[in-house]
């Protein structure tokens, strides 16, 4: 197997969230055929990308 590119790689994130808040948030992302990881790493770059 190839190795990734340098300076590609997954940083594991731990957040204290609201059972109930996650359950509804996974649900949410369910429905739309993705998982909460890929949600939460879009949301992060946009806010990057918006500075």
């Amino acid at each position: 197997m190839s190795t990734p590119p340098k300076g590609f790689g997954k940083a594991k994130v731990e957040l204290s969230i609201d059972a109930e808040t996650y359950k509804v948030f996974a649900q949410i992302c369910t429905r739309k055929g993705l998982t909460p990881s890929i949600l939460v790493e879009k949301y992060m770059k946009e806010a990057i990308a918006k500075g």
